[in-house]
């Protein structure tokens, strides 16, 4: 990841590859306060039953059609959400693996 983040940002540093573990990965965004998940993505395969501490049941990382990208493993590469900021529910629609990487700045 390359770039300078904006005060407050919150992000993951990934420089060490440490997310990717094999297929299928995911990654769930969560509201700690509510122990609610506000946004998945499950890529290089389905995750449709993640435990997550704090929830009573498995969840889904699969949102609508599942993103059949697949991360590079790659420095050149990023998933990214696509167009910037529009969340329809459905990942395939939503996210793209993109060679235009934008940390703190809006997506492609």
């Amino acid at each position: 990841m390359t770039g300078v983040l904006p005060p407050g940002v919150l992000s993951i540093d990934e420089t060490g590859d440490w997310i990717q573990n094999g297929a299928p990965d995911g990654v769930a965004l969560i509201d700690t306060s509510t122990n609610t998940l506000v946004d998945a993505l499950s890529y290089e395969g389905s995750i449709t039953s993640c435990t997550i501490t704090g929830f009573p049941a498995p969840v889904s990382l699969v949102e609508g059609t599942p993103f059949p990208g697949a991360d590079t493993n790659d420095n050149l590469h990023s998933l990214a959400r696509s167009p910037n900021g529009q969340d329809t529910d459905d990942a395939n629609a939503d996210w793209q693996l993109t060679t235009t990487i934008t940390p703190g700045a809006a997506n492609p």
